[in-house]
């Protein structure tokens, strides 16, 4: 069940994924688990925020917050996702050249130029 920025990220997608026709039932676990992966980069960047890039260790001595890599590797699998939802320009680009190129209302971004 998805809850907090996770579920605000669901109700902030779902609605534009399915208008544009890009997502349908059997791609609910792929869109839960692209939520859930910008929940965990929110979250890190929250404590990020709260207590410094830099932070001490049990010996006290001066290291990177382990919340850094949380949101490298967050940040990677959230450009995974987005490409596969198109929502990247580069990635919906790629799929109006699926649906025969031509720009349209909803996506003036849709054409490939030739």
């Amino acid at each position: 069940m998805l809850t907090g920025e996770a579920l605000a990220e669901w109700k902030r997608v779902l609605p534009e994924l399915a208008r544009l026709e890009l997502v349908k039932p059997i791609d609910a676990a792929a869109l839960t688990a692209d939520c859930l992966c910008w929940a965990r980069l929110v979250e890190a960047q929250r404590e990020i925020d709260k207590v410094g890039v830099i932070i001490a260790n049990e010996h006290g001595f001066a290291v990177r917050n382990p919340a850094i890599g949380v949101i490298e590797n967050a940040s990677r699998e959230l450009r995974a996702w987005a490409n596969e939802f198109g929502l990247t320009p580069a990635s919906e680009t790629k799929l109006s050249r699926e649906d025969g190129g031509a720009a349209s209302e909803a996506n003036p971004f849709g054409a490939t130029g030739s």
